[in-house]
């Protein structure tokens, strides 16, 4: 246990902040690089990401075993870029990010708010999702976030967990600039953003045990059980709502707001729909085949 952790330590805490001093180019290739090496290797993590591709077996996604190995290390690597995100992000007061990523499609968040209607951004647990908020932030666009608790009330993190994870949420926090509320705290920071006007990033397919309530909706021939916590946030505050996706292009990453419609029922049907896309198009992208047998279910 202890080896495990130091060696975790010397990974996320050592190894890839040193990576981020090097150029942009160079720094995000070594990255991709070590996520190679850790395919190669094999962890629990990629193992459950290979067993969740293979589980979702149906007539319009089904992938065949030769090609999940390629996407697990597609996803490794994507999955390392990630983690340099959080260290370059924080090099230069966020002013890198215009290198790192595009944006486009915000004029629909801009109209919104500009309207004095609060803004629900879905986003879900694919490629490099941090850069959403953080591509809006360096667009001048304010986004409120709720996450995970990373301190010591959460059990389910070590110290390096929580370690790597607050210092990443912090320097985020620096350019998404918008409240910043974990399921542990009180919620109210973020009904009164979206009352203002504000707009919120809201995880569409997270997964938690402290979840109740869920809706079903179809995904990959099956149906995907996501928490309802978006649509009571919609029609208690009347935020409207868009959705937003971050896509890898190399080792640059491009940010789009989908528009989506007006009843937050439709919306979050439509985002839904927006995701299968997405995972259909680049199933290496999604990081919830970790978790799909919670989420996931066949259609009998």
């Amino acid at each position: 246990m202890i080896f495990h952790q130091a060696a975790k330590a010397a990974r996320l805490l050592c190894l890839f902040r040193l990576l981020s001093i090097f150029p942009l180019p160079v720094a995000y290739r070594l990255a991709g690089l070590v996520g190679r090496l850790d395919a190669a290797f094999g962890n629990a993590y990629l193992s459950a990401i290979a067993s969740g591709m293979s589980r979702v077996r149906t007539d319009c996604f089904a992938l065949p075993p030769y090609r999940i190995a390629g996407h697990v290390s597609m996803h490794s690597m994507m999955m390392a870029r990630e983690v340099i995100d959080a260290y370059i992000t924080g090099r230069r007061g966020g002013h890198l990010l215009g290198e790192i990523s595009s944006l486009s499609g915000h004029e629909i968040i801009r109209d919104s708010l500009d309207a004095g209607q609060g803004v629900i951004v879905l986003v879900s647990h694919y490629s490099r999702l941090n850069m959403v908020a953080c591509s809006l932030g360096h667009a001048g666009i304010p986004t409120g976030i709720i996450t995970q608790c990373v301190d010591r009330r959460n059990r389910l993190l070590d110290w390096v967990d929580r370690a790597y994870l607050s210092g990443k949420l912090e320097r985020y926090h620096r350019v998404t600039r918008g409240p910043l509320v974990t399921l542990e705290d009180n919620l109210r920071p973020i009904y009164r953003a979206l009352l203002e006007g504000q707009a919120v990033i809201m995880l569409m397919d997270a997964f938690h045990p402290r979840f109740r309530r869920f809706v079903s909706y179809p995904f990959l021939g099956g149906s995907i059980s996501l928490p309802a916590g978006a649509l009571r946030l919609a029609g208690k505050t009347g935020a409207s709502m868009v959705y937003g996706v971050a896509r890898e292009s190399g080792w640059h990453v491009d940010v789009e707001i989908r528009p989506l419609p007006g009843e937050p029922g439709d919306a979050m049907s439509a985002a839904v729909e927006e995701l299968e896309r997405d995972v259909m198009e680049r199933p290496w992208e999604w990081w919830q085949w970790f978790n799909i047998r919670e989420i996931w279910q066949k259609q009998v």
